[in-house]
């Protein structure tokens, strides 16, 4: 009885959280940045701040155009957000709006978690090649 009680709750729970991703997506569906801009932004920011070129840009390419191409209001049904698809489960939905409405942010915050994390964008797309996520 309580095993089911449990299972009811997580299933509503998460009948609930997919309702907000769409309604999320369907609030985002008209705010995205022309892609030249946002591409032009991510090149210039990339190799100002870590001197990522020519190869390691056509690698953040590669990785962002599969992951969101692009989009800066893309949103999973992983709770994955933007450009670089940053996974935010526990953010307020206005944390993720703030979040979306922001396409620079979302390359700054993007370019600092491949840096950190994977050490350059084509390490990163090497990760994301051989698990289908980074």
């Amino acid at each position: 009885m309580i095993d089911k009680m449990l299972a009811k709750q997580e299933a509503e729970r998460k009948a609930i959280e997919e309702a907000k991703v769409e309604a999320l997506r369907l609030e985002l569906a008209k705010t995205t940045a022309p892609l030249f801009e946002v591409q032009s932004f991510a090149k210039k920011l990339a190799w100002n701040e870590y001197k990522w070129g020519g190869k390691q840009f056509a690698c953040l390419d590669l990785l962002w155009t599969k992951e969101s191409n692009w989009r800066s209001n893309a949103v999973s049904k992983t709770h994955d957000h933007g450009i670089p698809q940053r996974n935010m489960p526990d953010a307020s939905k206005d944390q993720r709006l703030d979040f979306l409405a922001d396409p620079k942010s979302q390359i700054e915050w993007g370019l600092n978690y491949i840096s950190e994390r994977y050490g350059s964008p084509c390490q990163a797309l090497d990760f994301h090649e051989r698990r289908n996520w980074y």
